[in-house]
């Protein structure tokens, strides 16, 4: 099976997106953004990197070409692929974390924004992606009603 330019631009581009908004969080000052990317790990940083520029640009491939519903509908899986992947990374973390859970302190506690880092990337990746759908698909139904009138 040949890959397509969609999906090699994807691979291509989700791990250089990573890497390098990984080396702008090492390098900059803290905030939010750095934090939720430095504690993505590489394994869930491609993925959701690579995932997420992959929804983003079927979608708006499918948007762009104004298809109809019945070829956009090919589609809607995909937009919730990220999603999925980050929520497989929070099941991932606290399996990961179950081991050492008796022996962390009660001071510490357990690392949750480490764990659901995966989670707010791929929900964050979905909801563009959602987004680039229902705004295609609500033009399209205004081109549909001005063409009929």
């Amino acid at each position: 099976m040949k890959p397509s330019r969609l999906q090699i631009v994807s691979t291509i581009g989700g791990c250089a997106g990573f890497f390098a908004m990984h080396d702008l969080a090492r390098r900059g000052p803290l905030s939010l953004i750095a934090q939720t990317v430095n504690n993505l790990g590489v394994l869930y940083g491609i993925l959701l990197f690579t995932t997420g520029l992959f929804a983003i640009l079927s979608t708006s491939k499918r948007t762009l070409a104004r298809t109809t519903d019945d070829k956009a509908s090919g589609v809607r899986w995909i937009v919730g692929l990220p999603a999925l992947i980050g929520m497989i990374g929070v099941l991932h973390g606290y399996l990961g974390l179950a081991p050492y859970y008796s022996r962390l302190s009660q001071e510490i506690g357990i690392p949750h924004v480490t764990i659901w880092s995966t989670a707010m990337v791929g929900v964050f990746f979905t909801a563009v992606s959602a987004m680039i759908l229902l705004v295609g698909r609500h033009t399209r139904k205004d081109i549909s009603h001005a063409a009929t009138r």
